[in-house]
């Protein structure tokens, strides 16, 4: 995984832990490519879940499930 955008990205996730990688790309200034890999890493490693399957135009919506069980607590 490319470093350089890792804190880019956890800063994202942090700070909205529900998202849409469309959204995740615009914001946190990372690249496409490298935000849909960063999306399938935490995905496979169980760190976020998806919400809502992506629909037509409509990206996948995705949950930070950590960050929102410490806060529902």
């Amino acid at each position: 995984m490319n470093v350089k955008w890792s804190l880019n990205a956890l800063d994202y996730i942090f700070t909205y832990p529900i998202f849409r990688n469309n959204r995740f790309t615009s914001k946190s200034g990372i690249p496409g490519p490298t935000a849909a890999r960063f999306t399938r890493m935490l995905l496979e490693k169980e760190l976020i879940r998806t919400i809502e399957e992506s629909s037509g135009r409509r990206p996948a919506l995705y949950a930070f499930e950590p960050l929102l069980k410490l806060v529902r607590v």
